[in-house]
C-alpha cells in the first residue's frame, strides 16, 4: 500500500513538473490566404519589462520560428505582410501586460489583459495585420533558467514542437 501511495505521489511531482504546451486557433478562421508576415516586438503587443537574457532567447526562437514558416512557404514583408508574429520568451516568474487567451473568440489589438508565466514560458502569437484579429498563438512553459538557458539543440526542438501546432494552409 505504501508503495502504491509513493509512486503515485512520484507521478503526480512529475506530471506537474513536466513540459506544458496549449495552443489556440481562431475558430472558423481561413490560413490558406496568408503567404507574409512581419515581427512584432514585444513593447509593440503590449509586452514590458523583458531582461536581457530573455530578449536573447526570443530572438533565437524568432530564427527557428523563421525557418519553420519559410519551410511552409511564408515570405517576411516589411511593408503589407498578411499576419503578424510576436515572439516572447521569460527566464523569470511573474505577470505581464499582454493579453491571455480568448479561447476562440475573436480578439482585436496586439494587446490587452495580462498574463501570468513561469520561468521558461515561451509565446508565440500571430494576428491577421488588417483586422488585427488573434488567429493563433501557443505557449509553452517548462523550466528555463539564466544561469542554465537550454541547449540550441533543446531549445530547436521545443520551438519546433511548438510550430507543429501552427494551421496547415
Amino acid at each position: 500500500m505504501r508503495i502504491g501511495l509513493l509512486l503515485l505521489v512520484l507521478v503526480l511531482v512529475a506530471a506537474c513538473q513536466s513540459d506544458t504546451m496549449k495552443s489556440s486557433i481562431e475558430k472558423g478562421y481561413d490560413f490558406s490566404p496568408l503567404r507574409t508576415y512581419q515581427w512584432v516586438s514585444p513593447g509593440d503587443a503590449g509586452i514590458d519589462g523583458l531582461s536581457a537574457a530573455d530578449r536573447q532567447l526570443a530572438r533565437g526562437i524568432s530564427r527557428i520560428v523563421s525557418e519553420e514558416f519559410e519551410k511552409r512557404g511564408y515570405v517576411r514583408e516589411e511593408r503589407e505582410p498578411d499576419f503578424l508574429v510576436l515572439v516572447a520568451a521569460t527566464t523569470q516568474r511573474g505577470s505581464r501586460k499582454g493579453g491571455r487567451s480568448t479561447g476562440g473568440r475573436a480578439r482585436t489589438g496586439l494587446s490587452g489583459g495580462s498574463f501570468d508565466y513561469r520561468e521558461g514560458t515561451i509565446l508565440i502569437r500571430a494576428w491577421e495585420r488588417e483586422r488585427r484579429i488573434l488567429i493563433w498563438e501557443c505557449w509553452s512553459r517548462e523550466p528555463i533558467r539564466e544561469s542554465r538557458p537550454p541547449t540550441e539543440e533543446e531549445l530547436d526542438a521545443r520551438v519546433r514542437r511548438m510550430m507543429a501546432r501552427f494551421p496547415a494552409e
